[in-house]
């Protein structure tokens, strides 16, 4: 949101006569030690002052005019001033000139051009930034400034998981654990859940149909508890274990959820190696290569030390890791460590937005601080050269200095109150919108934070 500004401060009455008078007010003011007098009335009272097209545009009645007048042209201003230039070009002021008049071909001449800190101001951008995307990778890898996280479990219902652990089937423990750890996700995170091996039996007359036994039943989504129960009680342990072919599934399952736009994760919960003749390591290396340059991160239940190594190949080749545990209990330890590991994200997340707001808060405020000191010391430059310029007027041209000089410390006064006025206000607003900001960002990530914990309890 861009942030106008779009006050009017009203010069005194010193300067009324800039929003212009009559050629007649103009004469019969003539004379008059005053600044009630309008020189830039029209182009012929300007023609009779000797000011010419030089001041014939220079009308304005409140500051902001002033900020918006247009003195690109104006040969002495700023860097470009020469005293004796300018006394040179205003040789033809006399006594009759009036003091605005006299003050108008100064500005022609002179003049500082304030269109740059009237365009700086009026634009000034007061909003903030959304915080970065939520954390939602539970790998450890990657940033927790990716658009979407999408999560697929890999669930091996392959005979061998009917085997008990502690007295407890493993199937019965994975799923249990898998449905705790996927509910405990940010709500920004899209689930899917695929099992293989729940087919056939684990004889060689079933081999075929077991190895083929790969589906999803869970679409990646958002998280939906009724629905992923139901698909988590809906295979039983069966037959082969057919991981490679699962892990292809995998990437056409993430379609064109390209890691550009997301981060692609896949958790596989196996007792067991390949048994289907398939190449996982090939297929991890192949995916996590793939547009979607998905991870492959292995979780080992209960696994004998040939499929371990297998396993952790595949996790390597999938630029993800590997971790065994051996009962039910390690099993929930390790998703309670993912679970933790996801609400010290949200502590980052959280340090590193509130410290963006803080950047780009200060960095805007002291952006305004320099603009308002450059701004006004060049109103104290025009004023001190204009001043000066008005005395040797008097002596050359007789001209009525003190009426001139009651201008220019009018006009001059008044832009430095705008300046910092403006100036006050917006850094007001960067402060109180900052305070906002942070305040929902700590807001938020607390919240995420007890939600996790709860889930994890």
């Amino acid at each position: 949101m861009i942030k106008k500004m779009n006050k009017l401060f009203i010069l005194p009455a010193t300067l009324i006569w800039l929003a212009g008078c009559s050629a007649a007010d103009d004469n019969a003011q003539q004379g008059e030690e005053t600044a009630g007098d309008s020189p830039s009335a029209t182009e012929d009272a300007a023609a009779e002052n000797n000011t010419g097209d030089n001041t014939a545009s220079l009308q304005f009645s409140t500051i902001e005019e002033r900020l918006k007048l247009d003195l690109a042209n104006a040969p002495y201003s700023g860097e470009h001033y020469e005293k004796d230039a300018v006394m040179e070009q205003m040789a033809d002021q006399t006594e009759d000139q009036s003091a605005e008049a006299v003050y108008l071909e100064m500005l022609a001449l002179a003049g500082e051009d304030y269109r740059e800190f009237e365009e700086f101001i009026s634009n000034v951008d007061t909003s903030f930034e959304s915080a970065s995307a939520q954390p939602g990778e539970v790998n450890g890898q990657g940033s927790p400034e990716q658009q979407q996280v999408n999560i697929a479990v890999l669930f091996d219902s392959s005979g061998s998981m009917a085997g008990d652990v502690g007295g407890i089937p493993k199937i019965q423990s994975a799923k249990e654990t898998v449905s705790s750890f996927v509910s405990g996700l940010p709500d920004s995170a899209n689930v899917s859940l695929t099992v293989y091996g729940h087919k056939g039996t684990d004889k060689a007359a079933d081999k075929e149909q077991s190895c083929e036994a790969i589906e999803e039943v869970y679409e990646l989504g958002e998280f939906d508890e009724q629905q992923f129960t139901a698909a988590l009680d809906s295979f039983s342990p069966a037959g082969w274990t057919p991981l490679a072919s699962a892990l292809a599934s995998a990437q056409n399952h993430f379609g064109d959820q390209a890691s550009g736009e997301s981060e692609n994760l896949i958790y596989v919960v196996s007792d067991g190696m390949e048994t289907c003749n398939g190449n996982p390591v090939k297929q991890a290396e192949q995916l996590n290569q793939s547009g979607a340059k998905a991870i492959v991160n292995i979780i080992g239940f209960d696994v004998e030390n040939d499929g371990q190594k297998q396993l952790k190949e595949v996790a390597d080749a999938g630029d993800g890791t590997y971790s065994t545990v051996r009962n039910d209990q390690e099993l929930k330890a390790f998703f309670e460590k993912e679970t933790t590991r996801i609400i010290n994200e949200w502590y980052k997340w959280e340090s590193e937005n509130l410290n963006k707001v803080y950047k780009s808060e200060t960095e805007r405020i002291n952006e305004l601080y320099d603009q308002e000191t450059e701004f006004i010391n060049a109103t104290y430059d025009e004023e001190t050269r204009f001043k000066e310029l008005t005395y040797e007027l008097e002596d050359t041209a007789k001209i009525d200095g003190a009426a001139v000089r009651k201008l220019i410390s009018a006009t001059a006064i008044d832009l430095r109150q705008f300046a910092r006025d403006t100036a006050t206000d917006l850094r007001k607003e960067l402060r109180s919108g900052g305070n906002e900001h942070r305040k929902e960002t700590r807001d938020q990530a607390k919240e995420e934070r007890e939600e996790l914990r709860e889930d994890g309890d």
